[in-house]
């Protein structure tokens, strides 16, 4: 229902977590930007849902400065919490109707209100990682744009690639570590050797290193955006 409904607005389905009950839809707009429609179902009986509009560089991987988002009360029943709980058909079908009427135009407004702060914060990264996505997406086979890169690689590039796939907090999408693996070697390949961080340092920690944690997501986006394409 509410798939269909957002979908009938421009709006394409992108970050899921059905664990979590988080159903995130997306708009791409003229600046190259993501508004989105952020619906959470949270409780036990995931009976509680909330509405949140956002703008986003990103699609599927939404991460804290790369996205920018704010609750709707106005879909709210209890707009001090900012949720409304749905305990049947009629109430859900009501809720959804709430999200086409306000949600939608307020995601507009708000990335039209954030965009251009978003695109200068991040303008920087996204320039920098084009080419990365450019070539990934040319070769258009991830095994061989991994296979490439690891044989072309020095030990070291390929060990802190792996340590950065393999830190806490950067797979941000079950199941994607393929994907990950690629973004950090694109990444880490394009560092020259002289200035290859050492694995060990803080300054390798994405957790601690913004634009090197917000390069990785980015790429990782584009290439999960283009998976879910085929």
């Amino acid at each position: 229902m509410l798939s269909a409904a957002l979908t009938s607005k421009g709006f394409k389905l992108g970050a899921v977590s059905a664990l979590e009950g988080s159903f995130v839809f997306t708009k791409l707009r003229n600046d190259g930007l993501f508004e989105l429609i952020d619906c959470d179902f949270a409780g036990r009986y995931r009976d509680a849902a909330v509405c949140q509009v956002g703008v986003s560089v990103t699609r599927i991987v939404l991460l804290k400065k790369l996205t920018e988002e704010s609750v709707v009360v106005e879909v709210a029943t209890v707009p001090e919490r900012g949720w409304t709980i749905i305990e049947s058909d009629d109430q859900l079908e009501a809720w959804v109707q709430k999200v086409i009427e306000t949600a939608v135009p307020k995601a507009e407004q708000f990335a039209n209100e954030h965009a251009e702060s978003l695109l200068v914060l991040t303008e920087t990264t996204r320039r920098k990682v084009q080419p990365c996505i450019d070539e990934i997406l040319r070769v258009n086979d991830l095994d061989l744009y991994v296979r490439s890169l690891k044989s072309q690689a020095s030990s070291d590039q390929i060990r802190v690639a792996k340590r950065l796939a393999d830190w806490p907090g950067v797979l941000q999408v079950e199941g994607a570590e393929q994907i990950y693996e690629a973004a950090c070697l694109a990444v880490v390949t394009r560092i020259r050797p002289s200035e290859l961080p050492n694995p060990d340092l803080p300054a390798v920690m994405p957790l601690e290193n913004a634009q090197l944690m917000w390069e990785i997501q980015l790429i990782a986006d584009r290439l999960l955006d283009h998976a879910a394409r085929k």
